[in-house]
């Protein structure tokens, strides 16, 4: 009995216990208001749009733990966006050049993202939230109409099942997760979480933490691309306002999973669970029949109570 406590009191202390709480709860609300939940075309449905969130709020948190947050993810995945609905054609040389392009304007982006945090010592939250100001207007210019051209076969991967039973977007999560398992196992993914829980202490250490901030910045614009490319094979087209709903939904969303908004703590299955609650809030506003104008206010309501309900374990360890 007492190994049961012991094991208890570990889970509550753990970063993911609120977050797989959370996450329980609202998933048994849309099992209970949706009676197909388990349907083949809920479940594709389902996964289709949780993809997008999840890898956001992964680049998301990538920020957050190395002790800053990125406002201008949103945007950036919007500029991303805008680019392949302009270069991309069906020939291969144009899909390689956009993909190429839309790269290099996304690690752009978060290379000035990186360099006025971590070395101009600028607020992050101004910061990047004046970057996202600009990246509105240069993929307003970049596509003034939404619309543009995205090839077929983009959404048709994306749509996808493979053997007619595993949707695309599932190996699309595993890779990333994967991914970020072999960073997060390395020197430098173990450094964004010490330069994110004490820069001072992590400076005294030898350890240069403006460049793994300035890296870490880059690192998240590898998986803004990433969102970038699977937004467009969602859609099927280019537009410049793709990515506003991404913005602060990202950090709701991290900090939801157990991501700590102070940094240096945080687990990025926790980061997934909360893009995943996310999702699943929109299906029990839908589904409980709220009318369009209460919307926003209940799912503003019901974050709030969710990331309560995240704080609870820090402000057990600020009085105790």
């Amino acid at each position: 009995m007492e190994k049961v406590q012991i094991n208890l009191k570990k889970a509550t202390k753990s970063s993911l216990f609120a977050g797989v709480t959370i996450f329980i709860i609202i998933f048994v609300l849309n099992v209970i208001l949706d009676q197909r939940f388990f349907s083949a075309d809920t479940i594709y449905g389902n996964l289709s749009v949780i993809t997008p969130i999840v890898v956001a709020t992964i680049a998301q948190s990538i920020v957050i733990i190395s002790g800053s947050i990125d406002l201008s993810i949103g945007a950036n995945i919007s500029l991303v966006n805008c680019i392949l609905a302009t270069a991309m054609g069906d020939t291969p040389e144009s899909v390689v050049f956009a993909l190429a392009v839309s790269l290099l304007a996304a690690l752009a982006v978060s290379a000035l993202n990186g360099v006025l945090v971590a070395y101009l010592r600028l607020p992050a939250m101004v910061a990047t939230f004046a970057v996202s100001m600009m990246l509105i207007g240069i993929a307003l210019l970049v596509l003034p109409v939404p619309g543009g051209y995205i090839p077929k076969w983009l959404p048709g991967i994306y749509s996808a099942s493979i053997g007619g039973v595993l949707p695309a977007t599932v190996p699309i999560l595993a890779g990333i997760g994967v991914l970020w398992w072999v960073i997060s196992k390395t020197r430098f993914g173990k450094y964004i979480y010490a330069v994110g829980g004490n820069e001072n202490a992590a400076e005294a250490s030898g350890i240069n933490a403006k460049r793994i901030k300035f890296c870490a910045f880059l690192l998240s614009g590898f998986f803004i691309w990433i969102v970038g490319i699977i937004v467009s094979g969602q859609t099927g087209a280019g537009d410049f306002r793709v990515g506003n709903t991404y913005q602060l939904s990202t950090v709701a969303a991290a900090i939801m999973g157990g991501v700590a908004l102070a940094g240096g703590t945080g687990k990025m299955l926790g980061a997934a669970l909360g893009a995943c609650i996310m999702i699943l809030i929109t299906n029990i506003i839908y589904f409980a029949g709220i009318p369009s104008f209460y919307q926003d206010m209940i799912r503003g309501l019901i974050v709030i109570i969710a990331l309560f309900i995240a704080a609870i374990p820090n402000l057990k360890k600020r009085t105790s």
